[in-house]
């Protein structure tokens, strides 16, 4: 009889140890898997014309760590984060929202500028703009294009330029609204006769073509919108990803600058 009871404590010692190594091996998946996931970063529609760089640039230094960037405009990311959506970090058009994400809870670090962009009054050829912003009110041009001043910040700024400029109540009716900066350069590449873009776009295939023209843009002074500065966060949910934190210091990195300046961003 003892030796019944021996052989069943020691079958019933295996099948321990058996879940054991079972339930160790399910960990070491879920450990090698999140290792392997790429870095989901939500970005304003304006990092969509320097992000290829970013990333080549990110992944050749940091072998190993793939990114995968989702655009929008920085007010539907901001919502989405705060609806539960599964980025690590956020790279917005401006410190407002960063600002309110940590506010409400969602970072665990305080917001920090990465780069400054810069509004231009644009045209794909069709209105010469080099005279400034009266030219939006000239009877030809009957469609501008503004991205969504609710939630895009460069449709923010256009629409603070256009109000201290004291143009808008003339020339809103000719509006097309898009969604986002991106959006709002394919409208005037397309529909518009001119369009408020962010700078950077001027320095993508799309539109290299019109950067040394001067009749094709103009840069609307910074006198009239507030400054762009463009705030990141590291989201909660990825506080401990350290492949996230080295996304961060690289985009605060020397040469992740280099590559900003290069698409027409600034640093004061």
């Amino acid at each position: 009889m003892s030796g019944e009871l021996k052989a069943k404590g020691v079958f019933k010692f295996f099948k321990q140890w058996i879940a054991c190594c079972i339930i160790s091996l399910m960990f070491l998946g879920c450990s090698n898997q999140t290792e392997k996931q790429p870095l989901r970063v939500a970005a304003a529609g304006n990092i969509s014309f320097v992000a290829k760089a970013l990333k080549e640039d990110f992944e050749k230094k940091h072998p190993g760590i793939s990114v995968d960037f989702s655009f929008a405009s920085s007010g539907k990311l901001a919502a989405q984060i705060m609806n539960g959506a599964p980025f690590d970090v956020f790279l917005s058009a401006d410190m407002g929202y960063p600002e309110r994400l940590y506010k409400e809870g969602l970072s665990t670090s305080e917001p920090q500028v990465y780069t400054t962009g810069k509004l231009i009054l644009f045209s794909a050829g069709k209105t010469p703009v080099n005279s400034g912003l009266d030219v939006i009110l000239d009877e030809n041009v009957k469609i501008v294009a503004v991205a969504n001043p609710k939630l895009a910040t460069y449709g923010t700024a256009a629409a603070q330029a256009l109000e201290k400029a004291r143009l808008m109540q003339q020339v809103k009716q000719k509006f097309v609204i898009g969604e986002n900066v991106f959006q709002t350069v394919q409208f005037t590449l397309s529909a518009a006769d001119v369009g408020f873009i962010t700078k950077s776009a001027l320095f993508t295939p799309a539109l290299e073509k019109f950067k040394s023209d001067s009749s094709n843009w103009w840069p609307v002074p910074d006198s009239l919108y507030q400054p762009i500065e463009q705030g990141l966060v590291l989201l909660k949910q990825s506080s401990e990803n350290k492949h996230a934190k080295t996304f961060i210091t690289y985009i605060l990195s020397e040469g992740a600058r280099n590559l900003f300046k290069q698409y027409g961003y600034h640093y004061d």
